[in-house]
């Protein structure tokens, strides 16, 4: 089975040859005792937004309400409530946009996913959404409070009628988003990050190692994905105190997108290895794939943030069974010369 090639090389080269092929058989033999029947099954995500490659980029797939959240008369209630605190903030917040433009822009954003039908609302994503708004809305109230700042000057505060206002809608949408279970469970996720071995301020900053550059990335994420990573962010670079809900939107946002780029990818790497190298992926590689800009922009985004990707999984139990989960079933798929 060697080629005539190799045999010319002389027996230093055979026997060198001979000797990978006996190593490539034993660690496949190794990995398939280790596996016998099947693969090993794919890690529970945890909750969170959910993100799918479209043409246009990553995109969230919403994570409905369940029949019963959706028809529940205090929810419905609640969701009116919501949104006419934001109908009357929309007059409002221009006012504060030259003096306050990160805060405005929160606002934004935070309207992107507080104005779906109840039928149609992505609880995840509305949940990161407040938790940004919130630590963003406190961080301006206590820089506008602090009287050692002498260099604001009063037309430059925030109004205080305007900081009342936000500091309803998002107790109405505390209320709210704690309505669902989604809602729940992030939040007990978030209260959980108490217990690791790292600070929280710490953890933010991993987690927004690994969002930040998201950003960059040309045909990654598409419109409300883009929206949700670019609230979270901003907060997290404007705050002065994270809070711990803003710290959970973060790894939540940061670890589900960093799934769904890895699961769409894992079945390219194979032929791409194979036909190239993984950084050279070209358009024959998907030719036909309507989604090949976000599979090639998720291969690219996931090879050059590999350490930030590292450091911010090495504090995130979820996302490190999964990757450990993914490197295995990338392997397995490798031809023996490029494992």
């Amino acid at each position: 089975m060697i080629d005539d090639e190799i045999w010319e090389e002389g027996p230093k080269v055979v026997n060198a040859h001979i000797k990978r092929l006996i190593e490539e058989h034993e660690e496949r033999e190794i990995f398939q005792s280790a596996f016998p029947n099947e693969p090993p099954p794919e890690p529970i995500e945890g909750p969170g937004p959910h993100l799918r490659p479209t043409s246009s980029g990553f995109e969230i797939v919403p994570t409905l309400p369940t029949s019963g959240e959706r028809d529940d008369p205090t929810q419905i209630s609640l969701h009116a409530q919501l949104n006419r605190r934001v109908e009357r903030l929309k007059s409002a917040m221009p006012r504060v946009q030259n003096t306050h433009k990160a805060l405005f822009d929160e606002f934004n954003d935070y309207t992107v996913f507080a104005g779906s039908d109840l039928t149609t609302l992505d609880v995840p994503s509305l949940w990161s959404a407040g938790a940004a708004l919130n630590d963003m809305v406190e961080a301006v109230a206590r820089s506008d409070g602090n009287v050692a700042n002498h260099t604001m000057s009063e037309t430059q505060r925030l109004e205080p009628d305007v900081l009342s206002q936000l500091r309803s809608l998002l107790r109405d949408h505390t209320t709210f988003i704690m309505g669902f279970a989604q809602g729940q469970e992030l939040a007990s996720r978030a209260a959980a990050l108490r217990l690791l071995d790292v600070k929280p301020a710490d953890l933010a900053q991993r987690a927004r190692g690994v969002l930040a550059p998201m950003l960059d990335v040309s045909s990654l994420l598409a419109k409300h994905a883009r929206s949700l990573v670019q609230t979270i962010d901003r907060a997290l670079d404007a705050s002065d105190d994270m809070t711990l809900a803003l710290v959970g939107a973060a790894v939540s946002a940061a670890t589900r997108s960093i799934i769904a780029f890895g699961r769409a990818v894992a079945p390219i790497i194979a032929p791409v290895a194979v036909a190239t190298s993984i950084t050279g992926i070209n358009a024959s590689t998907l030719s036909g794939d309507p989604n090949a800009e976000a599979l090639r922009a998720a291969l690219t985004y996931l090879i050059e943030n590999a350490n930030a990707l590292a450091a911010f999984a090495s504090h995130d139990a979820q996302l490190k069974a999964w990757l450990d989960w993914l490197i295995s079933e990338i392997r397995r798929n490798l031809p023996p010369d490029k494992s």
